[in-house]
Parts: C-alpha cells; structure tokens; sequence
C-alpha cells in the first residue's frame, strides 16, 4: 500500500477537493469585494449588492462549507485508516513463524499500533492543508491583483521564491534531525510499551532499571525535538521576516506612488492585510516542506508493516534428539529421525511431545503451524486470543477453559496445543483430556504438557 497513492485515489478525498475550491473561491471573492467597495466608497459611490454578497462570501465559508471539508475529511481517514488495517492483517495472518520473534512484533505490530493509524491521519491531513492553503495563496493573490495591479502580485510570487529558497537550504539538516527524531520516538516508545509490569507490580529492582532506561531514552527524544526544532523554525523566521518585508515596502511604495488616484491608493492600503496574510500562508506552505520530510519517515515505517513478511526458519531452535513423541498416552515414544516430518504425515491421533526445558517442544509446535498453515488450529500457553464473553470476569482457568471449549467445538482438521492443562484444575483437565480423546479419533492432535501426563 502506498500511503500517499492511496489517499489521491480515496472517492472521499477526492470529494473533499471541489469543496475546498469553493470555500477558498468564496473567500478570494470576499477580497475581491471588500477591495472593490473600498475603491467605491473613497468615490462616493456605493452598492448594496456587493456589501450583500460579501456577507455570504464571508459567512459560508466558516460555516457550512468548513463543516463539509471537515466530514469528508473524517471519512477519509477512516476509510483510508480501515484500507490500511485491512490490508495489514491479509499481510501478516497466518504467519506464526513471527509470534514469537520480538523484532518482528516490534517493526510491525507496535509500529501499526503507535504509528501506523496516527500516520493515516496525519497524512490525510497534511494533505488538506496543503490544498486549502495553496489555494487560498493562489486565489486571494488573484484578487489583490485585480483591485491593485500586477506589481504586487510579483512581489507576493518574488516573496514566496525567496522563502522557498531560504528554506532549501536547511532542507538536508531538517531531513537528518527529522530521522532522529523517528528514532528516538520509536525507542521511547518501545521501552514505554514494557511499563506495565514494571510499574505495576512494584518490584523496586525491576523499576529503577526501567525507569533509569525511561529518563535515559526520554532525554534523548528530547534532544532530538530540540534539534528538530532548532534546524526548522531558524530558518522559517528567516523566511518570514524576508518576505514580510518584501510584501510591506512593495505595498506602501505603491500606494505612494499612486496616492493621487484615491481609489487606487485606497484599494492597495485595504488589500495590505490580505497580502500580509498570503505572505503568512506562504510561509506555512514553505513549513509544509520542512513538515513533510517528518511525515515521509512516518509514512516509510508504516508502509513497512504492510511489506510482505520473511518466515522465520524455527527448525535452528528445535533439537529433535531430546524431543520425544507419545501416542495416546503410551508411555514408549514413537520411533522418528525427526518429530516434524514424522507428525505431518499423520492424519488423526494424539500426539504428546516431551523433552527437556530449552528443547524446543513449543517451538516445534509453532514451526508446525508454519507447515500446516490454515488446516491447523494452535492454541499458546499464554495469549490474547478472542473469546466471545457476556461480561469480563473470568479467572484465567475459566478462560482457557473457554478457549479449549470453543477450539474442540470447531471440529478442527488439526490441533496444536501448548501447555493447555497449565490453568485448569484437576477436575476440568479431565473433562477437556475426555475431549481430546474423543476428537483425536477422526483429527489429529498434538499437545504439550505442562504436568507430565
């Protein structure tokens, strides 16, 4: 997915640009109006149509027009947010070679968790600033024009290069602070990720170190906001006191010149404010360059959670000669040069794994998941697994025992089990072991104990 082409291509985005048009067409013609009266009153002359029309052009578009762009942009991002999530979960289901790789969780599932949907935002509306200011610049400088002349459309277009070119040359500093800052946050935001055990349990221990890591890696990301900040905003004063200036002594020189043509002079004085303001939108339209290069970063890492994930190769964990395999109970292990090629030829029974601490029993269950892919069902030990509960109050051996409830009734093809008997008592481990009996005779089940069976 690409963040930005997918957002040109939204039906809701797309909607949002004849709206943005007419606000700003309403506004450039409230600055053409309010020129064209001003002229006309220094001639003792006035109209009641245009004192009319500019109530309208002032009065709708922060009304009705700004609660318009603001609901399409809304379903914009929402839908573009709901594309991206979507598209992320068709990446990444079915790939549980990752679930226990912490990398992997931590460049794609916490980046699409801290980053990914505040990025779909801020892109969606990055980009309807950008559009309503660009247009608002390009309008408006239309209007000033019209009631002055070209002269001061020159010096607003000479003072908005001149910016542009003041700002270039902080572009490579702005792109390496940018980064750092991405960094920075990212790391912050990892360590914060672990703060619940930490802080909660109130081992002492445990939360000095976590807090020393906290301060430490909070000082940094802010030495990176400072530096971000530092490399930006220099050279956006810069920027905007340069073509303040140019804007100011091309107006008060042109009034000037023509102050024996009151209403040319009188039209000039009235559109200063307006060109002061396109020179103050021209300054945010050269910020938007600087912003970008922030955003890019972001946009790059959530792109990356949508990139096509490399399987983890889980046999290098796995040491079959301590691995055993017994079938249905049976005490004696089922002769096999190597448990996983052995398991996949089978097609029902029951199948328990032992071996000792470090051998690799759950790994061998994951790198069975990975193997079978959709035909089997793998319940952890510990997960976060949905369960359809009518309240939130069960103890974690009524969960499990949900959760092994739900599994069995699904009638699966195959069954991966990790240390499923770990949070039952002894009554419902007989009930669920009755179970797995009965099921292994048409499916295949495959199980680790935590209580050596």
């Amino acid at each position: 997915m690409n963040v930005t082409k997918s957002l040109y291509q939204n039906s809701w985005f797309r909607l949002l640009l004849p709206v943005t048009i007419l606000q700003q067409g309403l506004v450039a013609s409230g600055t053409y109006l309010m020129g064209s009266i001003a002229s006309t009153v220094s001639q003792s002359t006035f109209s009641l149509w245009p004192a009319l029309l500019l109530l309208v052009c002032v009065a709708l578009p922060g009304s009705i027009v700004h609660f318009a762009m603001n609901w399409l942009q809304t379903r914009a991002s929402k839908s573009l947010g709901l594309e991206y999530l979507t598209q992320y979960q068709r990446r990444n289901f079915n790939n549980p070679s990752l679930w226990r790789n912490a990398e992997a969780r931590k460049n794609r599932h916490d980046m699409m968790i801290r980053t990914g949907q505040d990025t779909i935002q801020n892109t969606v509306n990055f980009w309807a600033d950008v559009l309503a200011t660009t247009l608002n610049v390009i309008l408006n400088s239309i209007s000033v024009v019209l009631i002055t002349n070209s002269y001061i459309g020159l010096s607003i277009l000479f003072a908005g290069i001149t910016g542009i070119l003041i700002i270039h040359l902080a572009d490579q500093s702005i792109g390496t602070a940018s980064q750092n800052e991405a960094k920075a946050e990212g790391q912050l935001n990892s360590t914060l990720a672990r703060s619940w055990d930490n802080i909660v349990l109130g081992n002492s221990l445990f939360f000095n170190r976590w807090q020393a890591r906290f301060r430490r890696e909070f000082n940094q990301l802010l030495v990176s906001n400072l530096s971000v900040v530092r490399s930006r905003e220099l050279p956006l004063a810069g920027a905007a006191f340069v073509t303040t200036l140019i804007v100011l002594i091309a107006t008060l020189s042109f009034a000037y010149l023509n102050q024996a043509n009151n209403a040319v002079a009188i039209g000039a004085l009235v559109m200063l404010p307006r060109s002061l303001q396109i020179v103050m939108h021209l300054q945010i339209i050269q910020s938007f360059w600087a912003q970008w290069k922030g955003l890019k970063q972001k946009i790059l890492i959530t792109e990356n959670t949508l990139s096509t994930p490399e399987a983890l190769d889980l046999s290098q964990y796995i040491k079959p000669s301590e691995i055993q395999l017994c079938k249905n109970g049976d005490s004696n292990p089922v002769e096999a040069a190597t448990p996983v090629h052995h398991l996949l030829r089978e097609h029902s029974g029951r199948f328990t794994i032992r071996g000792t601490n470090g051998a690799g029993k759950s790994t061998l269950l994951v790198d069975l998941k990975s193997k079978l892919g959709t035909r089997a069902v793998y319940l952890p030990a510990h997960s976060q697994l949905e369960i359809e509960l009518a309240e939130n109050t069960l103890s974690s051996g009524e969960v499990a025992m949900k959760l092994l409830n739900d599994t069995i009734e699904s009638k699966p093809e195959i069954l991966l089990l990790d240390e499923w008997d770990a949070n039952l008592s002894n009554e419902n481990v007989n009930v669920i072991h009755q179970r797995l009996h009965e099921i292994s005779q048409h499916s295949l089940v495959i199980e680790v104990r935590h209580q050596r069976a």
